[in-house]
Formats: structure tokens, C-alpha cells, sequence
């Protein structure tokens, strides 16, 4: 028993880490998407829909290296994690239209609340998604199985 509460503690200390990691890295994304985005409208002049689609996608592609290498610190080749990265950033796009449409637009709640419980469950639930389905590799997924097989 004391060796599956020491397991269940050095895991929820290990999610705490990354989940602060993760939290940097988003926030460092943000900067980086603002400054784009304000750079390009307010010194350049760009048009502002051209603007955030290039600010999306440069602050998409720091969002991708430093989730890989800061956050989670994985090894798992490109080829495998980019893919997996891409389909949670669409699914998570869609979920955020759907949520905001349903919510907001359709069942008259104030979207700046709306994008507040949805952007805080997401999240969540990203975080654990990339740390669990999407920045791991082969040999991180045989030390979670023979440590599941530890705690039994």
C-alpha cells in the first residue's frame, strides 16, 4: 500500500511540474502572438484577418516546440508527435466554436463566461491529452505499463 501512494505522489508531483511547464509555455505563446499580430497591424499595416492567421500559425509553431521540448521534454520523433499535436489543436479549435455557438449564441450566456469555463476545462484536459497521447514515445509508454504493473 505504501508503495502505491508513493507511486500516486511522485505522479501528481511529475503532473504539477509539467502542468506548470505547460502553463509557461502557453503563456510565452500569447506574447509571441500578440507581439506578431500587434506588429503586423500597428507597424506594418497588414489587414487584421491576414494579421491573425499569421500570428496563429508562428504562435501555433512556438506553441509546438516549446510544448514538446519545455513542457513535456519528449524525445518522441516529429513525425509521431506533430500529426497527434495537430489534430488536438483542430479538435480543441472546433470544440471552442462549438461550445462558444451553443452556449453563447444559442442559449443567450455571455460569451466572455463561456470562453472562461471552456478555455479552463480545456485546458485541463489538453494538458493531460499531450502528455499522455501526444508527446510520448514507445519507451515512455512501457516505463507507465510496468509501473502500472508495479502498483497492483
Amino acid at each position: 500500500m505504501r508503495r502505491h501512494t508513493l507511486l500516486l505522489w511522485a505522479s501528481a508531483k511529475s503532473n504539477w511540474r509539467a502542468f506548470v511547464r505547460y502553463a509557461i509555455s502557453g503563456g510565452i505563446t500569447l506574447l509571441t502572438y500578440l507581439a506578431i499580430l500587434l506588429g503586423l497591424i500597428e507597424v506594418l499595416g497588414t489587414a487584421s484577418g491576414i494579421a491573425a492567421g499569421v500570428a496563429l500559425l508562428i504562435g501555433g509553431a512556438v506553441n509546438y516546440v516549446l510544448t514538446r521540448s519545455f513542457a513535456f521534454r519528449s524525445d518522441a520523433p516529429h513525425a509521431t508527435t506533430m500529426p497527434k499535436y495537430t489534430a488536438v489543436l483542430l479538435a480543441n479549435a472546433a470544440g471552442n466554436a462549438l461550445v462558444t455557438w451553443l452556449a453563447a449564441d444559442q442559449a443567450g450566456i455571455p460569451y466572455p463566461i463561456v470562453q472562461v469555463v471552456y478555455l479552463t476545462v480545456a485546458t485541463i484536459a489538453v494538458f493531460f491529452v499531450m502528455k499522455h497521447k501526444v508527446m510520448t514515445s514507445r519507451s515512455d509508454d512501457s516505463r507507465t505499463s510496468s509501473r502500472s504493473l508495479e502498483i497492483l
